[in-house]
């Protein structure tokens, strides 16, 4: 990632280090050390680059990145993270050419397998629990969270935790690639309504 500028939206760009500071947590029985964890995860808008009108998996009865690539554009991040060379629309491609996929669904152990350079391996996706966040950080494992509120589901990558209590979803920060921005926290989501649902999990290969 080094120097390296990442796209944010359609004209938009940023280096991928700016990320906005934040207070620490006053230091009291809330407070866990160890769990203040920060990773430097690539960040990508699905709605951004050359990819942001591509139809998932080039298929045409498939919605575009841009109103559905939230889980292509998550585990690009990760694939990324751990030395993976592609954009989420060199994913996408690739995963069209795979067929990974279910329905116009993401099969997240098939895009491991055959779109991240070999740098990543699929462990596996399991409901949601707090305590997972902090030992996914503290294992270089950034952790992609399952957001559902009503019918709308949303993919966003936890790479950092404050050190907050391990439940307090303001602790922790989020790559969202829904608009391309590192400077949310999981409580932008749990405040409005949507529910934390589910985690998948990658670890380098």
């Amino acid at each position: 990632m080094d120097g390296m500028w990442i796209p944010l939206a359609r004209g938009v760009e940023m280096p991928s280090e700016k990320v906005l500071s934040e207070q620490l947590p006053p230091l009291g029985p809330e407070y866990i050390p160890e769990c203040r964890v920060t990773l430097n995860v690539p960040l990508y808008s699905q709605c951004g680059g050359s990819w942001w009108n591509k139809k998932l998996f080039n298929v045409s009865s498939c919605p575009t990145m841009c109103d559905k690539g939230c889980a292509i554009t998550s585990a690009t991040m990760v694939f990324r993270y751990f030395g993976g060379s592609k954009d989420p629309g060199q994913v996408n491609d690739c995963c069209g050419s795979n067929n990974c996929r279910s329905g116009c669904d993401l099969r997240w152990d098939c895009a491991a397998n055959s779109c991240s350079d070999n740098k990543a391996k699929w462990i596996g996706g399991y409901g949601f629990y707090w305590e997972a966040l902090c030992g996914l950080l503290n294992q270089q494992r950034p952790p992609i969270v399952h957001l559902m509120k009503g019918g709308d589901s949303h993919f966003v990558v936890v790479y950092k935790s404050l050190g907050y209590r391990f439940d307090d979803p303001s602790g922790y920060y989020i790559n969202d690639p829904k608009d391309g921005t590192n400077y949310k926290k999981l409580a932008t989501y749990t405040n409005n309504g949507w529910t934390a649902a589910g985690i998948r999990e990658y670890a380098k290969r």
